[in-house]
């Protein structure tokens, strides 16, 4: 844990640009560098294995609709891509589920002191970086990866002597989330990925804060962290820089540079990961489809949470023709847990504020109304503020027209179960 290089500016003197700000503890946002630690999390509860399907698709938390950085859904994906392509929407929904065992806990835990509001302060957002930390906090947390699973202070000079120590996670999950980020598919590099092609296994991740104003990447080996920050000391976003494109090429560079200069070795696999072969799909009907080999932790019997599978994904697997009805799924474990799910209104979006265009007729400012029941009955009822109850069907479309100022939109089922929301025309 000793530091061997620390720049925290670009020239100390050069006070134009804040040069004498230190970039490595200042507070930033840290982008997607802290969505390892919430796949962790699920490894070692037994919610996922790497190779365990997840479903990337639409999703709503209490009016929080986030979006992938493409701004597109991937569908069906194993856990391992899912974090390797930096997902947004499964690492929300892992996140949500872990509940009090959540990324929140972990940093907590590890005494990262700029987290200082309570849980529901941070919310969902937490997993992509809706908080603050240091690039040091960062360097730190990634070589507890590196040290089995063990935080520890880092060192600034040989008279000095470690000073924290705190078990944070188990040392399977740490090489588990190394060999998954060692394995960052190479198109993602794109053409740099020439010159490194010959470096030895390095565990890496990238992070872009909104309006990319920080770009990082935190690499490590047994032997090295490096974590690099870009970004303006004044806090102006950069020109659409990612992480990806600029500070992993930097990291990579050092670490091609540490190889030439001694070996770089890899992380010995622990005797407690096991290899087996396991169903993985995400929703195992009347026969598994997926039945792979996958890693384990010795003493973790995978059991994905019925929850993994929350009512936007349901309605994803409906509307692209994968299931007519929740009934198709009656011989899953999950389908009383999932059968008990509210209906959910895809349209419209709770709290939404829509404009009008004044100079159409009213026909042409119709708005899309959308429920999906999870009942075996597809009747649903539309209350709209306190007209009479409109009949329809679930996952089929209804279009109407609102009147300006605001409006409370119900879908009830067959089980007398009501979803509501907010709506303001303008």
């Amino acid at each position: 844990m000793q530091i061997v290089a620390y720049i925290g500016s670009a020239d100390f003197f050069d006070k134009q640009h804040e040069g004498q700000n230190n970039g490595i503890t200042m507070i930033r946002s840290p982008g997607s560098t802290l969505k390892p630690f919430i796949y962790l999390r699920a490894l070692e509860k037994g919610y996922i294995t790497p190779n365990q399907q997840l479903y990337d698709s639409d999703l709503f938390l209490q009016g929080y609709r986030p979006k992938n950085f493409s701004k597109r859904f991937t569908g069906r994906i194993s856990a391992k891509e899912a974090l390797q392509y930096s997902l947004n929407i499964p690492a929300i929904m892992i996140n949500h589920i872990l509940g009090k065992d959540s990324l929140y806990t972990l940093l907590k835990k590890a005494q990262i002191t700029s987290i200082d509001h309570p849980r529901e302060y941070y919310g969902d957002a937490i997993a992509l970086g809706g908080c603050d930390i240091s690039l040091l906090d960062l360097i730190q947390l990634y070589s507890a990866l590196a040290n089995k699973g063990v935080l520890k202070e880092v060192i600034y000079t040989k008279q000095l002597h470690e000073t924290r120590t705190i078990p944070l996670f188990s040392k399977e999950a740490a090489y588990l989330i190394s060999e998954i980020l060692s394995d960052v598919p190479r198109t993602t590099l794109g053409a740099y990925w020439e010159s490194v092609k010959d470096l030895p296994k390095v565990a890496f991740k990238t992070g872009t804060s909104a309006s990319s104003k920080d770009l990082l990447t935190i690499g490590y080996t047994p032997q090295y962290t490096v974590g690099v920050w870009f970004g303006n000391f004044n806090g102006d976003k950069t020109k659409n820089l990612t992480g990806l494109q600029s500070a992993s090429e930097v990291v990579l560079d050092i670490f091609a540079y540490l190889n030439k200069k001694e070996h770089l070795i890899w992380f010995e696999k622990p005797k407690t990961i096991l290899t087996k072969k396991r169903c993985v799909d995400a929703i195992v009907s009347k026969q598994c489809q997926t039945y792979i080999e996958d890693q384990i932790i010795q003493g973790i019997t995978p059991t994905p949470p019925c929850k993994l599978i929350r009512p936007e994904t349901l309605a994803f697997l409906i509307q692209s023709g994968q299931i007519t009805s929740l009934l198709d799924l009656k011989d899953n474990p999950c389908y009383n847990t999932w059968k008990k799910y509210n209906p959910l209104i895809t349209s419209p979006a709770n709290h939404i504020t829509i404009h009008q265009n004044k100079t159409l007729p009213k026909e042409l400012n119709k708005i899309k109304f959308n429920c999906y029941s999870f009942e075996e009955n597809q009747t649903v009822y539309w209350f709209i503020d306190n007209e009479k109850p409109v009949q329809t069907v679930s996952g089929k479309p209804m279009y109407r027209y609102l009147e300006p100022g605001k409006h409370s939109v119900g879908c009830l089922d067959r089980g007398a179960k009501l979803s509501v929301h907010e709506v303001t025309i303008k």
